[in-house]
């Protein structure tokens, strides 16, 4: 498996959390870091956190299942999260002294 996170180029608006209700309905990027993960059934709830606050999403991994299992996605892709989650929170850091 490739150990690299690739970024992509999206043309959403990139905005905070604090201004997320002034986009409802709409795609935007959001750069931030994953704060906490919590898993019901094939549920998860990842919780975004950013210098304005926090946001929870929910993801319905059901409608992956055929493609990928609850545990693939924590197992394989979620520590490609986390490592780009930590160096966001390090660049943030780096940001704020």
């Amino acid at each position: 498996m490739d150990e690299t996170i690739s970024s992509t180029t999206s043309t959403a608006p990139v905005t905070t959390i604090a201004s997320l209700g002034q986009h409802e309905g709409q795609t935007v990027t959001l750069r931030g870091w994953l704060y906490n993960l919590r898993e019901s059934g094939k549920l998860l709830f990842p919780i975004f956190r950013d210098g304005t606050g926090t946001v929870r999403a929910a993801m319905n991994v059901t409608v992956h299942a055929a493609e990928t299992s609850v545990a693939t996605l924590v197992d394989e892709h979620l520590p490609h999260l986390m490592r780009a989650a930590a160096d966001v929170s390090a660049e943030w850091a780096l940001w704020q002294a």
